[in-house]
């Protein structure tokens, strides 16, 4: 399975399943804000990657099918969609503004 997010139209990324080890466990536990800075930098880094050609042509395919039909006057702004992909089996939520009003699209 995948798991894709996009906060900005058009930019996708992918995010790779991480475990803790023990001693990061005990870093995040602990009471160094700069470690805990330090290692979420890191995890952040670690876990997200650019998707692959055709997942993203299938993610982007999905999000332009769900995204809410808008007239030339209204404005649109994404908030967030989260995409999970199980084989080509794709599910997930949108959530955006359409002339302000708050939408969220499961799917």
């Amino acid at each position: 399975m995948k798991n894709l997010k996009s906060n900005t139209e058009g930019v996708w990324i992918e995010f790779k399943p991480t475990a803790l080890t023990e001693e990061q466990k005990a870093i995040m536990q602990s009471s160094d804000t700069e470690a805990k800075l330090a290692l979420s930098s890191e995890l952040k880094e670690a876990t997200e990657k650019t998707p692959d050609d055709i997942t993203l042509a299938l993610v982007i395919a999905k999000y332009n099918y769900i995204k809410a039909e808008v007239s030339v006057n209204d404005t649109y702004e994404l908030i967030g969609c989260n995409i999970s992909l199980n084989s080509t089996k794709l599910s997930g939520i949108l959530n955006c503004r359409i002339n302000g009003d708050h939408k969220q699209i499961r799917f």
